[in-house]
């Protein structure tokens, strides 16, 4: 799933656990990725694109058991959970922290290929709906869906709906084959990959951030 559709679930839980904070919400959300960026860097993880690029079937993660399975979204989650009690004494941001970093893994099982192991170093089933790999474009619409549906439960304000609309659409060549992009960029260039997967990360979560913290209808408070 697209760094939106991971951000948006940040505004969700803030709703349902007040108490913690926007901005953590958001770095836990996008945590599994974040990994995923440094150990493709680390050349640990391994990505391959296919030229040309058409759509996301052809971005292969071919390896990403330590970011990207099962058990190590659901290590993430006891990490953040613990550093939360930790740092606040506070179990419920622990567990708001926690359903943040694996509502990533969840997310991305709904969309994937089956490239998602269930635990590092365990042959096994690869996981995965499978719809990057066969239907993007069923990918891409669920994704704007889930995002749009999230907004609609933590009643987000109308810059938050156009950030989402427009965040979407913007990618929206990596989903429809037919459609031309600058993803070909990526493909002569992989190297700068990870790269672009953070840049994403940084720009979406830090406008969500800045749209998601007042809710449709409220107003400012005078200084």
């Amino acid at each position: 799933m697209n760094a939106i559709g991971h951000g948006i679930t940040a505004i969700v839980l803030k709703k349902a656990f007040p108490e913690a904070n926007l901005g953590w919400l958001l770095v836990s959300t996008e945590a599994v990725e974040i990994a995923f960026v440094g150990f493709n860097i680390a050349g640990i993880e391994r990505t391959e694109i296919a030229v040309p690029f058409k759509s996301v079937m052809d971005m292969h993660l071919v390896h990403m058991p330590w970011s990207h399975s099962v058990l190590a979204g659901l290590c993430f989650a006891a990490l953040f959970y613990a550093a939360a009690i930790y740092f606040t004494k506070n179990p419920r941001i622990g567990l708001a922290l926690a359903l943040g970093v694996f509502s990533h893994t969840l997310l991305d099982l709904a969309v994937h290929a089956p490239d998602m192991a269930l635990a590092p170093l365990i042959d096994g089933p690869m996981l995965g709906t499978g719809l990057y790999g066969s239907h993007p474009q069923w990918a891409f619409a669920a994704e704007i869906f889930y995002a749009l549906f999230c907004w609609w439960i933590a009643q987000g304000n109308w810059k938050l709906f156009a950030l989402i609309v427009i965040g979407n659409l913007v990618s929206i060549t990596s989903y429809f084959p037919n459609l031309e992009g600058s993803e070909n960029l990526l493909a002569e260039n992989p190297a700068i990959f990870p790269y672009f997967v953070l840049g994403q990360i940084v720009i979406f979560l830090s406008l969500i951030w800045l749209f998601g913290r007042r809710p449709r209808g409220a107003k400012a408070v005078p200084a």
